[in-house]
């Protein structure tokens, strides 16, 4: 047999078409065939029923993990991260004041570049704070993603040994139906053989209940069927989320905090440099014809908060995305389970 598949690129029409390439007329399946004994009918009624109910099981597991929020939403914090990068104005970032002739007012302004340095230096630790948030949300979602990536190569495996058994009943029913021809002939030969007659009449019931079990055991295939998708699909989005996540977040955020405090460093020389200016001419004269700082500085802080409000927008709409999907999902998988479990009372 070929090692089993990573479930996160699991192909069920592949995987029956493999088993059913390297089991048909195979040893294996010979001796799950020979866990059915025609004079047995409990061995024939519960055939299989392990490898049904495991995936039943996972089947549950899913439904609990698309219900159970396994993962804190990431609205808080975007909200949060939101009311922060509302609180930035790249023109006041970028903008200088001219310095006033009329002392009161040149107060005033002092006053403002004051509180403009405080709000940055304040923005600086909440975005600081974030970023801690972050990380651990991060933790989160890619514990979850390894979580649904374990239940996916359960799922898989669960499937691959189910749709083992489906091939093993059908075997079994091609072996009876051969056995019931002949059997058949026999009787025809000697229509007064009663004992002939009793088993041809147990070997046919026993075919039925076979086919009443194979039956059973594709209703748990299709169970599996519609699991293996949901999670695929889990995984999906949780892939996309991580992908937002370091993109527009845990890469552009230490960029905007550097850029952040380099921008309150430069309001602070320019507050030191006006004080110069007002104590000596020459040294006014001097500071004035320093070069400015590079525009690059402004241009990278603009561009990262565009980048992480842009990030919010977009997370936001994933995750409505997602949480849209996966209501669906867990009413199919709802409706399914409850199908295979009116299927096992029957």
């Amino acid at each position: 047999m070929q090692n089993e598949p990573s479930g996160a690129g699991f192909d069920a029409a592949a995987c029956r078409e493999e088993l059913e390439r390297t089991l048909t007329g195979s040893r294996e399946l010979d001796e799950l065939v020979s866990q059915i004994s025609v004079y047995d009918s409990l061995s024939i009624v519960t055939f299989g029923s392990e490898a049904a109910q495991e995936v039943a099981r996972c089947s549950d597991e899913i439904l609990r993990s698309v219900n159970g929020g396994q993962v804190g939403q990431p609205g808080p914090f975007l909200e949060a991260l939101s009311r922060v990068m509302e609180q930035f104005d790249p023109a006041e970032a970028a903008g200088v004041e001219k310095r006033s002739v009329f002392p009161f007012l040149s107060k005033r302004r002092e006053n403002a570049e004051d509180r403009l340095l405080a709000k940055y230096r304040d923005m600086g630790q909440d975005v600081d704070k974030l970023y801690i948030q972050l990380k651990t949300y991060e933790a989160e979602v890619s514990g979850f993603q390894d979580k649904l990536t374990g239940m996916m190569n359960a799922s898989a495996r669960c499937y691959r040994q189910l749709y083992r058994y489906i091939l093993a009943a059908r075997q079994g029913l091609q072996e009876l139906d051969a056995y019931l021809a002949q059997m058949a002939a026999d009787s025809a030969r000697r229509p007064g053989d009663m004992e002939l007659q009793m088993d041809l009449t147990t070997v046919r019931q026993s075919r039925a209940a076979l086919e009443r079990r194979t039956q059973d055991l594709h209703i748990a295939e299709i169970l599996a069927l519609q699991s293996l998708p949901v999670l695929q699909t889990m995984i999906h989005n949780n892939s996309l989320l991580l992908e937002k996540l370091n993109s527009a977040f845990l890469v552009t955020l230490p960029v905007f905090r550097q850029a952040l405090a380099m921008a309150v460093q430069r309001k602070r020389q320019r507050l030191q440099e006006q004080a110069l200016q007002a104590l000596d001419r020459r040294v006014r004269e001097q500071y004035r014809n320093r070069p400015q700082p590079p525009e690059e500085e402004e241009q990278v802080l603009e561009q990262t908060w565009q980048t992480i409000r842009q990030g919010i927008r977009d997370t936001r709409a994933l995750q409505d995305r997602t949480d849209a999907q996966q209501a669906a999902d867990a009413a199919q998988l709802t409706q399914a389970r409850q199908e295979f479990q009116a299927q096992s009372v029957c």
